[in-house]
């Protein structure tokens, strides 16, 4: 009996989950060394050397994938998302093409970011407390994985038809709320630019410096894009212990000087008309969607179902993503910044989610259907003829009484003028 097993096949695969991560530790490491070396004589590096750009460099790479650098007293775990991203899509079209079958073929997939991770980190000795990154690279590479297997491995399961069925709600809704996310952040930068440029000239870097802070900021972008979705929508989100920028009310404190910041709204400001707005825009969404978009014939009942199942999604998957864009930017009441994932995944719901669904129930063939019917129902009427009263119309108090002796009482004339009065048959005299 043969009992040779072979493992080409998952090698295969966990090969194809180690460039990603190898690639992007390599740029950061290289990018790192090579700002390290143009600015260090400026007065800001102080003492540092570059073997400790070198660590840095590698702490802060493990960020990507939710690990912890330690720089002086304070610790970073805020990911650089736009790093984050790049990574997850470079190893979904690797997976694609290797074609991902089984559920082993996932687990080598999944396990191959963590063990870069271990490798890079305790080699290039990492600052902080980088083994977080273990758990969150497994579970990226996890998802990133599944998702390129999906065909294999998450069709086949009982429950995805639910999600198959709903999927043309689930892209128009996802369309939708990252086009408002993205159409806010764009509005929000736009007007806070002066005071970006503001801010940004504070640091007095010279041109290499800039471009360096500029990228750096980018590195962040997609998170800075969540925070300002959660400002939307009311749920808010943090920059600092005890604050909170939303449109119901804005609580900030002292701010690090980070050029993008000077977009946020400033302090004490309240915007409670642009969060009745947005409430607005999504019942008119839901509405655009029922009348031009969704107008098969389906029955309400299934209608309603799957945009409630896409809407579901959706919101777990703002929660999800919440997760990411949080974590610390420094010491003290910066440890905490970014927002309450449970808190935007429920003002999704409350804001987005059903005024949506309201839209599309009110615009549905069926409600309208029932709307006209209730208006077209014929009520009871009294109808009146001209000249005459019907009997329901006629006041019983007014009715006269008959009394003896009155006209009322006496015996009608058996014949008019009008009809010929008969003369009696003469009688036959008898002559006796």
């Amino acid at each position: 009996m043969n009992t040779h097993i072979d493992l080409s096949r998952y090698w295969y695969i966990f090969r194809g989950g180690i460039s990603a991560p190898f690639f992007t530790w390599f740029a950061v490491f290289l990018t790192v060394m090579v700002f390290y070396t143009l600015n260090a004589s400026a007065q800001m590096m102080g003492d540092i050397v570059w073997q400790d750009a070198a660590f840095f460099a590698t702490g802060w790479w493990t960020t990507i994938f939710g690990g912890s650098v330690t720089l002086g007293e304070a610790a970073i775990t805020f990911m650089p998302t736009t790093l984050t991203v790049l990574a997850s899509y470079a190893s979904y079209q690797v997976w694609r093409t290797r074609e991902i079958s089984t559920w082993l073929d996932a687990l080598a997939a999944a396990l191959s970011w963590p063990a870069v991770v271990a490798v890079l980190a305790l080699v290039g000795r990492a600052p902080g407390d980088w083994w977080f990154a273990l758990i969150g690279a497994i579970l990226i590479a996890g998802a990133t994985a599944l998702w390129a297997g999906r065909e294999k491995l998450l069709y086949p399961l009982p429950w995805w038809r639910y999600v198959a069925d709903s999927s043309r709600y689930l892209t128009w809704f996802g369309v939708g709320i990252v086009a408002l996310a993205v159409t806010t952040t764009l509005v929000m930068l736009g007007t806070g630019f002066p005071a970006i440029i503001d801010v940004h000239s504070y640091y007095r870097t010279g041109i290499i410096g800039s471009i360096g802070l500029v990228l750096l900021q980018l590195l962040y972008l997609p998170s800075f894009v969540v925070w300002f979705y959660s400002w939307l929508v009311g749920s808010g989100f943090a920059v600092g212990e005890g604050t909170n920028f939303s449109t119901l009310g804005v609580d900030a404190g002292p701010l690090p000087a980070i050029p993008v910041f000077g977009a946020l709204p400033a302090p004490g400001s309240s915007l409670i008309w642009l969060f009745v707005a947005v409430i607005v825009v999504a019942l008119g969404y839901g509405i655009v969607l029922g009348r031009f978009i969704f107008r098969e014939q389906v029955s309400l009942g299934e209608h309603m179902m799957h945009a409630g199942i896409a809407m579901a999604i959706c919101s777990l998957g703002v929660s999800i993503i919440s997760f990411t864009a949080t974590g610390a930017l420094g010491p003290g009441r910066m440890a905490v910044a970014g927002p309450v994932p449970a808190l935007t995944a429920g003002f999704t719901v409350l804001v987005i989610a059903v005024p949506v669904l309201a839209g599309l129930l009110v615009i549905h063939p069926h409600t309208i259907a029932w709307a006209r019917a209730q208006m077209n129902r014929e009520t009871p009427k009294t109808t009146k003829l001209e000249g005459t009263e019907s009997s329901a119309a006629v006041d019983p108090e007014t009715v006269p009484v008959p009394t003896p002796g009155s006209a009322s009482t006496r015996e009608p004339a058996s014949k008019t003028a009008s009809e010929p009065e008969l003369e009696p048959e003469p009688k036959e005299s008898h002559h006796d």
